[in-house]
């Protein structure tokens, strides 16, 4: 595992899975979040990396809107995984 910096900007904040996935697939930038809110409808738009490596005991994954025009502070973080 790369080590990196723990600091983290958020933007913004949200209270529900299914709101985080469309901000997301709108392209307002990339979420880690629960395995078990990825349905197959949210796995056409978005491309999926499994994060289990990093985290053991849940199954998370890092979600981005396919096709999307990264950051270099989003494309860095990925490059983690």
């Amino acid at each position: 595992m790369s080590s990196w910096n723990t600091t983290t900007m958020i933007k913004m904040a949200l209270g529900s899975t299914d709101l985080i996935i469309k901000y997301v697939s709108l392209g307002y930038g990339l979420a880690i979040i629960h395995n078990l809110n990825i349905d197959e409808a949210n796995r056409e738009n978005l491309h999926i990396r499994p994060l289990k490596r990093y985290f053991t005991r849940q199954y998370v994954h890092l979600i981005l809107r396919r096709g999307e025009n990264l950051s270099a502070a989003s494309r860095a973080f990925m490059e983690l995984f």
